[in-house]
């Protein structure tokens, strides 16, 4: 394309320092800069608060209470305060309050030696009497937030997968979990040559963490049928002891507080 002779000859500066803008010009460069530096102190902002995390909300016993209840009554849910899932519904208000959890502490009517809010829970009791459903409703709270895994599912990944198939369920990295019917998975497993107990392996491993310090009470939880025993039990028995051994159970012991179901506790499933 040939220039009109007319269209001077385009002038530009020595340097580019000394290029002239438009208002209009300096406006889009000045938004630009500035959305530029928004994101950068967007991102620091950020980094700041991965290393200084807000302190958890605190809520005390009757707020998570209340706050529990509404949300049990949403899902169908009533627990009668002279039951034994309401006495047990509130023991778990306690535990996983902000206060310290009056039900544990000592001198009070409802203080047992046996229960350590420092330690996660194994509730027992007969089948379908609403362990896992009182578990699951507790599964946000002010202390630890956790999942809920069937041991089943831990016990069919050794099978697929083997030991790699437990490393998920092993440390504290993914947060909390509550381990679902212990009892009712396979007590021997296999993986190609190797032969194990996922669940005893899984609960020795985690037994290690919390006593390294590396695993806190409370990022571990149990359901079970099963009664704990006595460790006489032979190897078969309908037992914790009787499914575990007197090496695992005696660590379970270490590692949770019990909460049991009246043995004849009604089955809640319709």
């Amino acid at each position: 394309m040939v220039a009109s002779k007319s269209t001077p000859r385009p002038e530009i500066p020595a340097t580019w320092q000394q290029v002239a803008l438009t208002p209009e010009e300096t406006t889009a460069v000045l938004n630009t800069a500035k959305q530029f530096k928004y994101g950068r102190l967007h991102e620091e902002q950020y980094r700041w608060d991965l290393l200084h995390p807000a302190p958890p909300p605190h809520i005390g016993f009757p707020q998570l209470r209340d706050a529990k209840l509404a949300e049990a009554a949403a899902q169908g849910l009533h627990f009668a305060s002279d039951s034994a899932t309401g006495q047990l519904f509130d023991l778990l208000c306690s535990y996983f309050s902000s206060d310290p959890p009056e039900f544990f502490a000592e001198g009070t009517p409802t203080a047992s030696a046996d229960r350590d809010p420092r330690k996660g829970l194994l509730l027992v009791g007969p089948i379908g009497c609403g362990k896992t459903t009182l578990l699951r409703l507790f599964m946000k709270n002010p202390r630890q937030n956790y999942g809920v895994v069937s041991t089943r599912t831990a016990s069919g990944r050794y099978q697929s997968e083997g030991h790699e198939g437990l490393e998920p369920y092993l440390q504290a990295g993914r947060g909390g979990i509550c381990f679902d019917d212990l009892g009712a998975e396979a007590m021997s497993v296999k993986h190609y040559g190797s032969e194990a107990n996922p669940m005893a392996e899984v609960l020795l491993a985690r037994y290690d963490e919390f006593q390294a310090g590396r695993l806190l009470g409370d990022f571990t939880h149990l359901t079970s049928n099963l009664p704990v025993g006595t460790p006489d039990d032979i190897p078969g028995t309908p037992s914790l002891y009787g499914c575990y051994g007197r090496r695992v159970v005696d660590r379970i012991r270490q590692m949770f507080t019990l909460l049991s179901f009246p043995a004849n506790a009604p089955s809640q499933r319709r």
